[in-house]
């Protein structure tokens, strides 16, 4: 009885220190946790690359976990809004972001005054999936192929627009990127959002732009626009019959990033939920059926460790900052 009670009172005194210091002990994030749903901010509108993400593996994570796992939509300032409220929820493991590169890399570079600070304020949980990008041009544009654009761009200097879905976004630091590159002297026009960028290519208002699997494929399909090459090291399978950046010898580390989708809680979540989200993460994102629904509209399922997504972070991070300091983008407030 005695060695029973010494045990017990061993237990409880390992938990209120792990609860003072705001770590849990292993078995209580494994059976304590989640005692209430579970919130996925997206800071991006539904329907989206990043909502189609989020759903997807919240609909798995709360087949596992046997909780309701809930995605709220909220938008602004190119996603800070709803990082923010995420970075200054309770770091219990019941309020997560599901973003993009822009939100929890790009944005620190962009904004003057961002109400978080990404790097401080959130710890990486794991990359949901990557989104190698489209470069897509109008109808007008005589290209299927990088060759045949670099061509055409050399043709017309100064004659050539190219849309982007916002200052300081992917779009526009990649087109940026290629148009300093090749001496094209494109104008650059910053739509909001990227199916506004589709249309203006729709309606033959630009000459190219970047455009996701998810609004790229069915205009593809239908034979409005074209793709002359795909962004990162690998093809998009839904397009597999177009050849990559790298492939047709544009090697630059711009074209090597992609987007991704990756999933962040407020820092000082206790490690032991950080590696049980990262190992569901794991496990939902590689089953077959969220690999097909992404794989149809251009993603690729991911679903890393948390080293893994902060070692790609930081690879990339110096490309980005690169990358957006010679784009000449201006600095928000």
């Amino acid at each position: 009885m005695q060695n029973s009670n010494s045990r017990r009172s061993f237990i409880q005194k390992a938990v209120a220190l792990g609860a003072s210091v705001g770590i849990l002990p292993d078995v209580l994030a494994q059976n304590g946790w989640p005692q209430s749903p579970i919130q996925l901010i997206v800071p991006f509108s539904a329907g989206g690359a990043t909502d189609v993400v989020a759903r997807a593996f919240a609909n798995g994570l709360q087949g596992r976990l046997g909780k309701s796992v809930i995605v709220d939509n909220r938008t602004g300032a190119g996603g800070s809004i709803g990082t923010a409220a995420v970075a200054r929820s309770k770091p219990d493991g019941l309020t997560l972001t599901v973003g993009l590169t822009s939100s929890l890399l790009v944005n620190q570079f962009q904004y003057k005054h961002l109400p978080y600070d990404p790097r401080r304020d959130l710890v990486l949980v794991s990359q949901l999936a990557i989104a190698p990008m489209a470069i897509c041009v109008s109808e007008k544009v005589p290209a299927t192929n990088m060759a045949e654009l670099r061509k055409y761009l050399a043709s017309r200097k100064g004659k050539v627009a190219y849309g982007s879905y916002g200052n300081g976004s992917y779009s526009h630091l990649v087109l940026e990127h290629m148009n300093r590159t090749l001496g094209a002297q494109m104008t650059h026009v910053p739509y909001r959002g990227e199916t506004a960028v589709v249309q203006a290519l729709l309606g033959n208002e630009i000459d190219l732009g970047i455009c996701s699997g998810v609004v790229a494929i069915p205009q593809v399909k239908a034979g409005k626009i074209r793709v002359v090459g795909i962004t990162g090291p690998q093809r998009m399978e839904a397009l597999a019959e177009i050849p990559t950046l790298i492939e047709q010898g544009m090697k630059d580390d711009a074209y090597r990033v992609v987007g991704w989708v990756g999933m962040a809680a407020p820092t000082n979540t206790p490690a032991e939920i950080i590696d049980r989200l990262a190992r569901e993460a794991a496990t939902v994102m590689k089953s077959d059926s969220v690999k097909e629904r992404l794989k149809g509209v251009g993603l690729v399922a991911v679903g890393n460790s948390p080293q893994q997504f902060k070692e790609n972070y930081d690879r990339e991070f110096q490309v980005w900052k690169r990358m957006f300091e010679a784009s000449g983008a201006t600095v928000l407030d």
